[in-house]
């Protein structure tokens, strides 16, 4: 475990030493948030090129988190060095003066951060769960994905799954972004537990998330209130399913605050129901893990982004940072980019790598990043040697990945498009639908656009920095638009939810102003000093109660059972790496845990992958009925082991007789693994 901590530790030092490179301004806080979240992308990266060649070992851990602390040595420059030394000698300053100045607003928004971050460390705690001997989750909405990625973390760990096979769909490319499982197997082969190593990661990123979405909304805003509120809108989002709490703290009787503690569904999400637009903590960043890498990345990039894009403002963060290096008597230091660069182009070529680095942790953010980028730098084209930068050191890193993820795929690509008014509405009104799901996140949203249009309307004529502000604010938000629109007219992924993947951009670009509007309404109206905290209230309340549903132990499924870890861990024993099993098609199964290479694993998955397993299916059914048929398609598909048990009794009819007559190499109670290849 203290390896895996050094590990993070060493990575994010590295990370930290980058930002130096196309951060000027940033303070000290965000850049050690910035530094976890480049750094995990950097040791992963790194880690996998090494593993190519030579596997996935403590070695090539070890060799990964040295290069990735490699950056450090920038502060062998004098010019790095100062820098540093002046960022925390001005953090040390500001924390001297929050204990010796105090204010009450500062001391109740670090209590509020504090209870936050207590929270998100008991939720995050339920996302994997080791109870009765067996591996469950107490995240309701992580049933599925839990096993997927426990299957690719076992797979580089045990499988050494390099170059990555599909882990659901043996002899096919793995196109799933794996950076962040891979991070986590990295961890693990230095000595941390899998559940320690995710919930280690997982508390890592999210605080890195939030410190980074503060940041990008004040960068957008220049408006402290609105970087406080906003990373609260993000976290507790929902809908108006809050409205379905009362109902049932009634029937219930145990009243509205007895009812918290004793919570029997979810009140963003409901399958076969109006509610699908969800909690980003219960749906997105505990079960889609590649996201929580992706997203924060991605904001270090658009937040450089919103700087190439104009460069002409000077935003409050920037002039407050030089009014108190003034005032402690030290000179403003900025970093010399090399002479054949200037600072915006040294900035377009550092987080162009970084966006290059995007299609392996999280593709549906390199889309995106890549998308509004390119809008971006059409509307800003006078600007497009620096553009061209970007775009060209993206490209350099992205291509290769890209090429790796396609080549060899049995992905159907045609099933990843078509037309779908209102996104997964099912037949309700499409209007009322995202009322509903987001409530009255979308009326506050177009209230601050017109609030905005109206005052850069006013502000024409000024020249100052200040009154630019709106219009560009404005600029910048209308490409994010459109991850609204597409999403809400085509289906991007087999499965139409998927485009959640697309429209949580346009509602984190959308909180920023949302947030905003609330702020203006805080400090310009005394009776909106008591509106505001309502309105705030109603945003989050149902995405709070679903994250505290988790929190608070009220929700324990077991995905895994005894038997299945048991069975697992004699086929690691006895099994070669490279073994290839048949199961029934669940996503709890012993391969899981293996590492082995999966015939055919949870129908589910295999469709939203965009592979079609019908054909592998009924093979496998046809293999399970036994005979002269099942002997000639085990050779043809060249299945190393068979397992048998409740699942696969469900799946087919097994021919029990047939198998007798193989080899059995592990058993545990009604589970059977016979040894098939000759």
């Amino acid at each position: 475990m203290i390896f895996a901590f050094l590990l993070v530790l060493m990575a994010t030092g590295g990370g930290f030493a980058v930002s130096y490179l196309y951060d000027d301004d940033a303070p000290f806080v965000v850049r050690i948030a910035a530094g976890a979240v480049i750094g995990t992308a950097l040791v992963g990266l790194a880690g996998f090129l090494l593993a190519l060649v030579f596997g996935l070992n403590p070695a090539t851990v070890f060799i990964s988190t040295l290069v990735c602390a490699l950056p450090l040595l920038i502060f062998k420059r004098n010019d790095f060095r100062q820098k540093l030394t002046q960022d925390v000698g001005l953090f040390r300053r500001e924390l001297r003066d929050f204990f010796t100045n105090i204010e009450l607003s500062r001391w109740a928004i670090v209590a509020l951060y504090v209870a936050l971050t207590v929270l998100l460390w008991l939720f995050f705690q339920r996302a994997m769960l080791e109870t009765n001997g067996g591996i469950g989750t107490g995240a309701i909405n992580n049933l599925g994905d839990l096993p997927f990625h426990l299957l690719v973390i076992n797979g580089f760990i045990h499988g050494q799954n390099f170059p990555p096979d599909n882990p659901i769909y043996a002899g096919a490319a793995f196109t799933y972004s794996f950076i962040t499982d891979l991070v986590a197997a990295m961890m693990t082969s230095g000595g941390a537990s899998v559940r320690n190593a995710m919930f280690c990661q997982n508390m890592v990123l999210i605080i890195a998330l939030i410190i980074l979405f503060a940041r990008f909304t004040y960068k957008l805003t220049n408006n402290k209130t609105a970087a406080v509120i906003a990373p609260f809108l993000l976290l507790f989002n929902g809908g108006l399913g809050f409205l379905l709490y009362f109902n049932d703290a009634i029937t219930s009787g145990a009243g509205v605050f007895g009812h918290i503690f004793n919570l029997t569904n979810d009140y963003t999400i409901r399958g076969g129901t109006i509610w699908r637009w969800g909690n980003s903590l219960t749906i997105l960043f505990t079960t889609q893990r590649t996201l929580l890498l992706g997203l924060p990345l991605a904001l270090i990039i658009l937040t450089k982004i919103r700087d190439i894009f104009d460069d002409k403002l000077r935003d409050a963060d920037t002039r407050e940072h030089n009014k108190n290096e003034a005032s402690g008597d030290l000179t403003e230091i900025s970093i010399a980019p090399p002479h054949f660069l200037s600072e915006h182009q040294l900035s377009a070529l550092v987080v162009g790598i970084f966006a290059g680095m995007l299609p392996l942790v999280h593709a549906h953010t390199f889309a995106v990043v890549m998308g509004i980028s390119g809008l971006l730098a059409l509307m800003s084209w006078r600007k497009w040697r620096v553009w061209a930068v970007f775009f060209v050191s993206a490209a350099m890193i992205a291509i290769p990945e890209l090429l790796l993820a396609t080549t060899g795929s049995a992905n159907a690509a045609q099933s990843f498009v078509g037309w779908k008014f209102g996104w997964d509405n099912g037949e309700e009104n499409a209007f009322w639908f995202w009322f509903v799901n987001t409530g009255l996140f979308i009326p506050l949203l177009i209230a601050a656009i017109a609030l905005l249009a109206v005052q850069s309307s006013e502000s024409k004529l000024s020249s100052s920095d200040e009154s630019r502000l709106p219009r560009k604010l404005l600029l910048f938000y209308a490409p994010f638009v459109l991850c609204f629109i597409v999403p809400n007219l085509v289906r991007l992924a087999p499965w139409v939810w998927d485009n959640i993947k697309v429209l949580i951009y346009w509602y984190v670009a959308s909180i920023p102003l949302v947030a905003w509007l609330l702020a203006q309404l805080w400090q310009r109206s005394k009776v909106a000093f008591y509106l505001v905290p309502i309105l705030i209230l109603t945003l989050t309340f149902a995405g709070w109660l679903d994250v505290w549903r988790t929190a608070t132990r009220q929700v324990e499924h077991q995905i895994l059972s005894p038997s299945m870890i048991a069975v697992a861990a004699e086929l690691r024993e006895k099994t070669p790496t490279r073994s290839l099993i048949l199961t029934a098609p669940e996503y709890a199964s012993v391969p899981v845990l293996t590492g082995r290479r999966w015939f055919l694993g949870y129908i589910g998955h295999v469709w939203s992958h965009g592979i079609a397993p019908h054909d592998r299916e009924q093979i496998a059914k046809k293999i399970y009925a036994g005979g002269d048929e099942a002997q000639r398609l085990i050779e043809e598909n060249k299945i190393d082991y068979v397992l048998i048990g409740p699942a696969e009794r469900k799946f087919a009819n097994v021919n029990e007789a047939f198998f007798q007559t193989f080899p059995l190499i592990a058993e545990n109670g009604e589970l059977r693994v016979y040894k098939v290849s000759r």
